[in-house]
């Protein structure tokens, strides 16, 4: 997050990222990693080399969004992710196997 700051701050980009402008670019960064994959079959998971690159790409985007929008409302990423996970866990407990 800290070089997401610095760079957006070294552009003098901080004007133009408000929440609902961090939002529509995540929005629109959202719909070219699923352009991706439209019309793909759950079978066609492997990716080409140039394909992935184009992948990685847009979730590296989605990412620095992300990480813009925290930074806006001062929210720690790793805190709240950690915090669902565990919330998760005890929504949707692991069921134990039935022995056949």
């Amino acid at each position: 997050m800290k070089l997401v700051r610095e760079f957006n701050a070294a552009r003098s980009w901080n004007k133009f990222l408000d929440p609902r402008s961090i939002i529509l670019a995540l929005c629109g960064e959202l719909g070219e990693l699923a352009h991706h994959f439209r019309w793909r079959t759950r079978s066609g998971r492997k990716l080409s080399v140039s394909k992935r690159a184009e992948v990685e790409n847009e979730i590296a985007d989605i990412f620095i969004f992300m990480f813009a929008l925290c930074i806006e409302f001062e929210i720690d990423p790793e805190a709240v992710v950690m915090a669902k996970l565990k919330k998760n866990e005890e929504r949707f407990p692991i069921k134990a196997k039935k022995n056949d």
